[in-house]
């Protein structure tokens, strides 16, 4: 059988708990080959990320090019892009290539850093929404992209009338910000669909977003349902949740 291939194109994270070393530890464990392009580099210890330096648009379209010579993405894992130039690359790329593509719309770091420019999230919605499959924003990333209060009343209704204005795209609201055991929501084709799960307590990990949404690349792949692509990879996500393991001053996710 020929693996599926996905692509990753997101920040390189050192500590290897989020970005694209992480993204190719999930689809290596769904079966499928990987191949990643990195769109910045990153610098994180104890307490988060220090610094970002985003990598020239020039060199992204170039590693992009390449991979594309050499063969052709089933599904595509969008995570931190940083820049409006690398916004405008990758939105390129998946306007040429036309490939399911799942959009993890990283705004801010666990300890507040920011990872994407100001000025690139408008360019993000703009050019990125229209030819995306899924976002999966977290809590404060849904605030800041669509301008509704989770939970207020009619928020539901309100999100399907923001989706109206993309194609295609459908929306996972991950629930880990929020009180109570994790609960999350796809706004998919008109209809919602809630996953409830149970909350681990005592572990700060990073990296959840990252891995939530490249398992639902990877069973999006392997010709599944969005909804039971979310479903598989949020129980996924929890496993990997119940064996975090201490090392040195980190919790870190066994990714495998």
């Amino acid at each position: 059988m020929v693996k599926p291939v996905a692509l990753t194109i997101a920040g390189f994270d050192p500590t290897a708990g989020a970005g694209v070393l992480a993204d190719r530890a999930v689809f290596s464990h769904f079966g499928l080959f990987s191949v990643c392009a990195t769109a910045a580099l990153t610098a994180q210890g104890k307490d988060g990320v220090i610094e970002i330096f985003p990598v020239p648009p020039g060199h992204l379209s170039k590693q992009l090019s390449g991979i594309e010579s050499l063969l052709t993405p089933d599904v595509m894992k969008i995570g931190m892009l940083y820049s409006p130039e690398n916004v405008e690359v990758v939105a390129e790329f998946l306007h040429r290539r036309q490939i399911i593509s799942v959009l993890d719309p990283m705004i801010l770091s666990k300890n507040g850093t920011p990872l994407v420019r100001e000025e690139a999230i408008p360019i993000i919605k703009e050019r990125l929404f229209p030819e995306a499959s899924l976002i999966t924003p977290n809590i404060p990333e849904f605030k800041r992209i669509t301008g509704i209060i989770p939970f207020s009343t009619g928020w539901e209704e309100k999100t399907f009338e923001f989706l109206k204005q993309y194609k295609q795209l459908s929306l996972l609201l991950t629930g880990g910000h929020k009180k109570g055991d994790p609960t999350e929501f796809l706004f998919h084709q008109g209809k919602l669909h809630t996953f409830i799960g149970r909350r681990v307590s005592g572990i700060t990990p990073h990296g959840t977003g990252c891995i939530i949404s490249s398992a639902i690349a990877a069973n999006l792949a392997l010709d599944r349902t969005l909804p039971d692509a979310v479903s598989i990879a949020k129980g996924y996500l929890e496993q990997m949740l119940k064996r975090v393991i201490v090392r040195g001053k980190i919790d870190y996710l066994e990714i495998e």
